[in-house]
């Protein structure tokens, strides 16, 4: 009894804490809610750092309170969850190694601008301490993930929702509303149970609500997960040959690169049968588009009803044939050396395949983390390509998987999603594993399978509810067999987008707006 009564004294003494100990506070619970991300997942953690900051924002005395609050909250969660980007800096020489650190940081004080925001729409759309104010930290956290993957090229790497992968029945409903449905839940959840602790009679209908939410949802997403599945498809070969960074675009390497691609290829099951052979973003630094002789390597080590889908570089020249930009480019090759559909990278990463306001920064010793002189140009947006002899495809290279809603072309649906990637940028411990769970996510809300191709792992095949039927590990020379996983019909996401989430969220703060304008009616009769 002692212990549940300090339990339900929390919220007032986290509230009651000096504004200097709440900021201190926020930012071990934004580290903490880090390790509810994958390849921790320790879920309950999300929980008990949201629960947190819905009681230090309760104690917030004005909206530069809240505001400082909830970027101190960002910033822990940014600087810990975000820190493989570091890795990436080791791979170049016009900065120190360690800048790489630096660079974490800025980009975690930029991002909890986001989350700064949350906190403050929060505390001006609903008083302190009622359900209300749940509902309004749900409303705003969600609006400002969305803002976060959509403003400035967007960058929703991380969004509280995909920490429901932990329990996959629940994070089906990412095919209902998309993940960022699922970052409101987790705030909703979160917030419920926080109010719940606090109250020293019967739980709330909030709270009760919540657990009923839950329950419904973990149930409807076992019943998805255990529903029969059609015939697999066509046989699938992952070649992941365990280049690292370093020794990618080294001179005396590439060839050695494009022989254990090929010996690999060569010596992987199936040849003799009809497959598809996938190899990692930019596999191999020669132009696959412009020297026949390494496509006719390729098809001589394929076999006669085969594909092979590689990553490559496409050079774009002018009338005299000088190289005056790049396209990160995916290629088709079939057994007869051509050319058989392309892809182009269209979401690039600043700072990493192009240099933003080259003119200034480069001035200043900046360049961009890619190998190479020439920015990266961008291609048309979502493709799906058809492949001679099997399932159209939707080709995602690198970092394109993150960003919900915007992986498919809507008007020409494709049977499965293919996503290639250098995942040796990112280190070996979060980095892989979270960006794998953006692909599951991707599969959950579109119903489409979805194929992984590394270089240094994690490669995998994931089915249409996001379960990972195969992996390699990390730095592993290996090559992954299976089936192409069936693809289901286009979910509720799949058809409407982010269209019900934004929805309930101007319902949630239009809701919010009345209910604050009714308790500031009430408090001046009083």
């Amino acid at each position: 009894m002692i212990r549940l009564q300090h339990l339900r004294a929390l919220p007032e003494r986290v509230a009651g804490l000096p504004l200097a100990v709440r900021e201190v506070l926020m930012a071990l619970l934004g580290a903490l809610s880090a390790l509810a991300f994958a390849p921790l997942s320790l879920l309950p953690l999300m929980g008990v750092a949201f629960a947190g900051l819905l009681w230090a924002l309760d104690g917030a005395a004005t909206r530069l309170q809240a505001f400082r609050l909830g970027w101190w909250f960002g910033f822990g969660q940014f600087a810990l969850g975000l820190i493989w980007i570091a890795e990436a800096f080791r791979f170049q020489d016009a900065l120190p190694h360690s800048a790489g650190y630096l660079a974490v940081m800025l980009l975690a004080a930029f991002l909890a601008l986001f989350t700064a925001g949350s906190a403050l729409l929060a505390h001006v759309l609903a008083p302190p301490a009622g359900a209300w104010r749940v509902i309004a930290l749900a409303t705003a956290w969600t609006l400002g993930e969305w803002l976060r993957g959509h403003l400035f090229t967007g960058f929703p790497w991380n969004l509280v929702g995909s920490a429901w992968l932990a329990v996959l029945p629940v994070a089906q409903a990412a095919g209902l509303v998309g993940v960022y449905g699922l970052s409101f839940l987790m705030v909703f959840a979160s917030g419920a149970l926080a109010q719940a602790l606090g109250r020293q009679q019967r739980p709330s209908v909030l709270s009760l609500f919540a657990a009923c939410l839950l329950v419904l949802l973990f149930v409807g997403g076992e019943l998805r997960l255990n529903r029969p599945q059609s015939p697999t498809g066509p046989s699938l070969v992952v070649v992941q040959a365990n280049i690292g960074q370093g020794q990618k675009w080294r001179d005396e390497t590439g060839r050695r690169n494009l022989n254990l691609h090929l010996d690999m290829t060569f010596k992987a099951p199936g040849r003799d049968a009809p497959r598809l052979v996938i190899w990692p973003e930019t596999a191999i630094p020669n132009l696959i588009e412009e020297e026949a002789t390494t496509r006719y390597l390729i098809a001589r080590h394929l076999g006669d009803d085969g594909l092979v889908l590689s990553g490559g570089v496409k050079v774009e020249r002018d009338e005299n044939g000088y190289a005056v930009s790049a396209r990160n480019s995916l290629f088709a090759v079939d057994p007869h050396a051509q050319i058989v559909a392309s892809y182009d990278k269209a979401h690039l990463v600043p700072f990493g395949e192009y240099l933003p306001f080259r003119d200034v920064l480069s001035a200043i010793g900046l360049s961009r983390l890619a190998a190479g002189d020439l920015d990266f140009t961008a291609g048309p947006g979502p493709r799906t390509i058809k492949l001679p002899g099997f399932p159209s495809v939707g080709p995602l290279i690198c970092y394109e998987i993150i960003f919900p809603g915007a992986v498919v072309d809507r008007n020409h649906r494709p049977e499965w999603l293919l996503n290639i990637s250098n995942d040796a940028w990112f280190g070996t411990f979060f980095g892989p594993h979270q960006h794998l769970a953006q692909a599951r996510l991707r599969a959950i809300e579109e119903g489409l399978p979805v194929v992984r191709s590394t270089p240094t792992g994690i490669s995998t095949i994931i089915d249409a509810r996001g379960q990972v039927l195969k992996k390699t590990g990390l730095e592993q020379k290996v090559i992954l067999s299976g089936n192409l996983p069936p693809a289901l019909t286009p979910t509720p996401y799949a058809r409407n987008g982010d269209l019900p989430i934004v929805s309930l969220l101007i319902l949630c703060s239009l809701s919010c707006i009345i209910c604050a304008k009714r308790v500031g009616k009430r408090n001046v009769r009083e």
